[in-house]
Parts: C-alpha cells; sequence; structure tokens
C-alpha cells in the first residue's frame, strides 16, 4: 500500500475522531472514555484500510463493490456489537434463545 492512501485513511480516520470529540462535549449522553475512541480508532483505520486495499487491487468493478459492501457491513456489525450488543440480541431473537 501506497504512503499517500494510508495517510489520506489516517486522516479521514482522525477527521472521524474529532467530530466524536467535540459530540463527547456538546452532546448530553455522548460518553466516550479514552478506551472507546482507541477502539474505534481501530476499527476505523482497519476498515478504512481495508477499503483502500480492496480498492486498489480488485479490478472488476462488480467483485469491488461487493468486497466493499461486506467491509461496511462488517464495520456496523462490530460497531454496533461494541456499542449495545446489537448483534447478540438480533441473534437472539432471530434462533429463538432467551
Amino acid at each position: 500500500m501506497e504512503k499517500k492512501n494510508f495517510e489520506r485513511v489516517s486522516k479521514v480516520v482522525a477527521s472521524l475522531l474529532v467530530v466524536a470529540l467535540i459530540c463527547n462535549f456538546v452532546v448530553d449522553g455522548w460518553q466516550w472514555g479514552p478506551l472507546d475512541f482507541v477502539a474505534m480508532g481501530t476499527l476505523l483505520l482497519v476498515a478504512g484500510l481495508a477499503l483502500e486495499y480492496a480498492r486498489t487491487t480488485i479490478t472488476r468493478p462488480l467483485y469491488r463493490v461487493l468486497v466493499s459492501i461486506g467491509i461496511i457491513l462488517a464495520l456496523f456489525a462490530i460497531w454496533s456489537e461494541l456499542a449495545v450488543d446489537a448483534v447478540s440480541l438480533l441473534l437472539v431473537r432471530i434462533l429463538g434463545f432467551l
């Protein structure tokens, strides 16, 4: 991966984390601790680098779109699981467990 691609992804992640930091002070109920920022930064960085890798290495447009959708869905699934156990609760409801 080229250095400029890593820098671009890092800048986007840093910008999103700055927005989250501002919201931490402005929005009531938004209470992220330091580990929340580390976890989200790591998650966004890995997802961004995976998207960048898919964009630069997959030549067929359909496959590139499908892989990108998969990466984004994985990002949202992990994010919601970390936030509120949403994936676990959904699986419990679908599978009928209590």
